[in-house]
């Protein structure tokens, strides 16, 4: 199935979970992914709209001011891009009628669809950006966690990104046929170090747009699949300044 979706601005291509067709909110009046969606369009203007995202692991304040950094940097972004904090805010969860203070499950699917939308819009010059530190090897694909480590007693002591990235954003982006690269970025002194980890078209025998299940994130519950080993959005933490 391919979409496009209001003249051409947002487009994926193989999706299953029909994802981004309901709108109006669901019976517990949180946003389907078609409303986040133009919430996005309508206040995110078009120059603006390099996603930028953060694939998990061990994370301090200096790695969230790397990524505030990187956004507004006049030799990397130059102020355009935008992470999922700076298109939704407090009174987009009030509307919903979510509270910070109480981070339950549909909070969680309401940060997912959130998640799916920003990865759905994103366009910019053909690229998204997601925050990674390659320690243990860790790559846009290492295994999810709802904890995610540089180190992973439970995944065989491998480095383990977050599953929001892995379950919402990550295949959505790879949808996304405005995006043709996913480029990865972490800082080594005071220089930022950028790589390719997935070329669309390079990419495509070994990672295709479809590699990754297209999870119904407008069903209720969200289901995971079996590999998650947990119930669908039991969280307790949010992450500091994106999630």
């Amino acid at each position: 199935m391919c979409i496009l979706y209001v003249d051409g601005q947002v487009q994926w291509e193989y999706m299953t979970s029909e994802d981004g067709i309901r709108s109006g909110g669901d019976s517990d009046k949180i946003w389907y992914l078609k409303d986040a969606i133009d919430l996005y369009l309508k206040r995110v203007e078009a120059d603006k709209r390099n996603g930028v995202f953060w694939a998990g692991g061990a994370t301090t304040e200096d790695d969230f001011s790397n990524i505030d950094e990187f956004i507004e940097s006049p030799t990397r972004l130059e102020g355009n891009g935008v992470r999922a904090d700076d298109v939704y805010n407090t009174d987009d969860f009030k509307s919903m009628n979510l509270d910070a203070s109480n981070t339950n499950n549909l909070w969680w699917r309401a940060i997912n669809r959130m998640s799916k939308a920003l990865a759905a819009s994103a366009s910019g010059d053909g690229k998204a950006y997601v925050y990674l530190k390659p320690i243990n090897c860790r790559t846009i694909f290492s295994p999810p966690s709802q904890s995610p480590k540089d180190e992973d007693p439970n995944h065989n002591n491998q480095a383990t990104n977050g599953e929001i990235w892995y379950y919402a954003e990550l295949p959505m982006l790879m949808r996304n046929l405005n995006i043709k690269q996913i480029v990865s970025f972490h800082k080594e002194g005071r220089s930022f170090v950028t790589k390719v980890e997935w070329n669309a078209d390079e990419d495509q025998a070994i990672h295709p747009r479809n590699e990754l299940d297209d999870i119904a994130m407008d069903a209720s519950p969200i289901m995971l699949p079996p590999e998650a080993g947990r119930q669908p959005l039991k969280r307790d933490v949010r992450q500091h300044g994106i999630w």
